[in-house]
């Protein structure tokens, strides 16, 4: 019976296991060529498994992150997409508004413009009229006044007799009815007033009972001469006012009661000639006034057509003032939307590039979800087990990892890069700031010595990892010891009270005072956690850090310290050391290159930097926006401040490419010597093969290649790059050759 193929969670332990068994694989094959090797302990085991789980939840919380924020970025710019159409729509109905209000705005201010025309022209003609009448009225005012001049000269006598006949005693008039035969004066003056009334009388019983009317007096008094006719007032005058003794004083005498009406009735008859006398003016003032009366109300009616014009105007003005405050209002409304959708239009345009690489990202999270628990298998594996070797050893366990992962059916990415899935492009600017050279292995081991498990032990040869280490904790106040400086253990007791880093060299005379601290033998007494150092209890601060590095690449330590460390190599290769040797002799030969190389560098990682910055600031900005992004002028403004800095810095950095390139060209004529330099150096450590007297460390060659470049006295008067290039190489060769011989001569004598 064939065994049962294993499972996916027995395939993922076999592969723990396979890994492990890779390095006692790998140290018998290095003991066998006569190399040094490390001893592997099940610590090493504890320590992969703990970078397994430390690194699979932090690559799938940030992957998990990274879907959902790229998720929503990419729904709110598909939100924003729609709402741009949308808007557009609205763009042309708003359109189509604003064109009808500014038709009925415009119909609106013509019919204003005509009532004002009419307005005008009926003003003109109400002026006209209005003078018209004025001098009517004049005229009827001068006319007017000499009638009643004329008037005023006989109205004082008939008021006078008016006066008088109120005056009359009843008695009197009681006295005249009982007259049966009255004096004749006293009869002709009674028939004469009872004419004036309009009575007719034959004889005295006809005046006595016109007398006895009870309102006689009242009738004479309120007597209308207005009503007395030319054919009366003649009569009276041939009848009555003709004899000679109808006079007021003879009649008076006659009777105190005829006196006062003979006085009336001859005022009446003067009143009603001077009355006759003015009539024609007066039915001319009348004329003037009836004619002035029509003119007046035609100029009442031209008032009122003015004044309901006016009004009508008024009217028009506030609704041509309301149809042009809509007509804005639309228009401002027209405008913010098509700035607005010209904007959203702008951003989504220059968005479109990160809408395809977030898309791509977003349809590959389920790719790299799969691939994940590979990915994070093979890193913790290299963080746990790689750091003691060179590059090319690394590079080997890598590639056998990785194929075991294939037979296993564990799915990795095959592209996978160890620095660029480690760390970011933050860390890696700021470790090359902090003088770590640019190297792949300088990179990695910086990626050890931020997430180590055990604290570090550096093999460092030519003292580029404590240069980095210094500057990477300065501002921690990193301290620096020796086992064999006296004051180490005050200054380990310090570093653990008050968690400042530190780094203690000259390891390979390890003190055991510190396998508490490898240890991290630590135990909790009344809320304070302690470590004892010797046979003292010191508090333990958690941010305390630190680092043990040896110079000498040849020593070998136990076992027991082994477990107990991550050792990160920082031995040259080939690669770092043609860089190394390149970087000095183009700094020597043309420094001005080499600075401007040296800040492009810098440039450029900046740039990436920050376009990693911006490029997450536009993601959190879309996660962050609370609704349409249309609707928040902030976010659109951030959105657009990010993007327009982006592509500067994209710019830039395209600048930037080109004249590195050019400094490239310049630097690749050094590249031989670089290679030949590194050839040397790589074929001095063979030597000891020959015999183990022949030792050379890293820093006896650099000191001897910048004797030549710097102090060569044959390269004086020598201008050719190639010439001197030439002589750089010979001179190098002959000098290690001369040194060596002599260096071993003197170990051997």
């Amino acid at each position: 019976m064939l065994p049962k193929p294993p499972t996916h969670r027995q395939a993922i332990v076999n592969a723990f296991v396979f890994i492990h068994q890779t390095m006692h694989v790998l140290n018998t094959r290095l003991s066998k060529r006569g190399m040094k090797v490390t001893a592997i302990t099940p610590r090493h085991y504890l320590d992969f498994i703990q970078h397994y789980v430390t690194l699979y939840n932090e690559k799938r919380s940030d992957l998990e992150e990274q879907q959902l924020h790229l998720n929503v970025g990419l729904g709110k710019i598909s939100d924003t997409v729609s709402q741009v159409e949308e808007l557009r729509k609205s763009l042309a109905k708003k359109q189509i508004q604003l064109d009808e209000k500014n038709d009925l705005a415009n119909k609106k201010l013509k019919q204003m413009m005509e009532d004002q025309t009419k307005a005008e022209q009926q003003k003109e003609a109400s002026k006209d009229v209005r003078e018209k009448l004025a001098v009517q009225k004049q005229e009827i005012a001068v006319r007017t006044e000499k009638v009643m001049i004329d008037l005023a000269e006989v109205e004082p006598t008939v008021r006078e007799a008016e006066n008088a006949v109120k005056n009359i005693k009843r008695q009197h008039l009681v006295e005249l009815r009982a007259l049966a035969n009255p004096p004749v004066l006293v009869k002709l003056t009674l028939e004469c007033v009872a004419h004036l009334l309009g009575e007719k009388c034959a004889d005295w019983k006809d005046i006595r009972r016109v007398l006895m009317n009870a309102d006689f007096i009242t009738n004479v008094v309120h007597f209308d001469t207005e009503k007395l006719s030319d054919k009366l007032r003649e009569h009276v005058k041939s009848t009555f006012f003709s004899q000679k003794d109808f006079t007021f004083e003879n009649v008076d005498k006659a009777s105190k009661a005829c006196g006062p009406l003979c006085k009336w009735a001859r005022a009446q008859v003067t009143y009603a000639d001077m009355l006759a006398s003015v009539d024609p003016m007066r039915r001319e003032v009348a004329k003037l006034t009836s004619d002035a009366k029509i003119t007046e109300d035609g100029v009442k009616d031209v008032i009122d057509r003015i004044t309901k014009l006016e009004n009508s105007i008024v009217m028009y003005k506030e609704e041509y003032k309301d149809l042009i405050s809509e007509a804005q209002n639309i228009k401002n409304e027209y405008t913010a939307v098509q700035n607005k959708v010209e904007r959203a239009g702008a951003l989504i345009k220059s968005l479109s590039q990160e809408h395809e690489r977030w898309s791509k990202s977003s349809t590959t999270f389920q790719d790299q979800m799969e691939t994940l628990i590979g990915d994070v298998l093979l890193s913790g594996a290299f963080l746990a087990y790689a750091g003691y070797f060179d590059q090319q050893l690394r590079d080997t366990l890598f590639s056998t990892w990785s194929s075991h992962l294939v037979q296993a059916g564990i799915t990795f990415r095959q592209d996978l890069a160890r620095t660029e899935y480690l760390s970011n492009a933050d860390d890696r600017l700021q470790w090359t700031a902090n003088a770590l050279p640019s190297d792949d292995l300088c990179t990695e081991n910086a990626i050890m010595l931020k997430r180590f498990n055990r604290y570090p032990l550096i093999i460092d040869p030519s003292g580029q990892a404590t240069e980095f280490i210094m500057n990477e904790y300065r501002d921690r106040k990193i301290t620096k010891s020796s086992f064999l400086d006296d004051s180490f253990k005050k200054n380990l007791e310090s570093a653990l009270r008050f968690g400042n880093p530190i780094l203690v060299q000259d390891c390979e005379n390890y003190d055991a005072i510190l396998n508490p601290v490898l240890n991290r033998e630590l135990r909790r007494t009344g809320g304070r956690v302690l470590i004892t150092i010797g046979d003292q209890d010191i508090d333990f601060s958690p941010t305390f850090n630190i680092f043990l590095s040896t110079r000498d690449p040849s020593v070998e330590f136990p076992p027991d310290l082994c477990s107990r460390v991550t050792f990160v190599n920082f031995t040259v290769t080939r690669n770092s050391l043609q860089c190394q040797c390149a970087n000095r002799v183009l700094k020597s030969e043309r420094p001005d290159v080499d600075k401007k190389r040296g800040d492009l560098l810098k440039l450029q990682g900046e740039f990436a930097v920050r376009l990693r910055h911006l490029e997450k600031a536009l993601l959190t900005a879309l996660n962050e926006a609370k609704g349409s992004i249309l609707e928040d002028e902030k976010v659109i403004g951030t959105l657009e401040t990010l993007k327009q800095e982006a592509a500067e810095i994209q710019t830039k950095v395209e600048e930037t490419d080109v004249v590195m390139a050019e400094v490239e060209s310049v630097t690749n004529i050094f590249r031989p010597l670089s290679v030949q330099c590194s050839g040397i150096f790589f074929a001095m450590e063979t030597l000891n093969q020959i015999h183990y007297l022949y030792q050379y460390s890293l820093q006896f060659f650099l000191d001897m290649f910048e004797t030549v470049v710097n102090s060569n006295p044959n390269l004086q008067n020598v201008t050719g790059t190639t010439e001197r290039l030439k002589i750089i190489t010979n001179d190098l060769f002959t000098k290690l050759l001369t040194a060596s011989v002599m260096e071993c001569s003197k170990r051997t004598s």
